[in-house]
């Protein structure tokens, strides 16, 4: 279980970064 929240989490991170970089831009 743990491991698949830490792959959730990044694959959330990610998104988030995504969405953040284009929104700054």
């Amino acid at each position: 279980m743990n491991v698949g929240a830490s792959k959730i989490d990044i694959d959330d991170a990610d998104v988030v970064e995504r969405i953040f970089r284009h929104l700054k831009v």
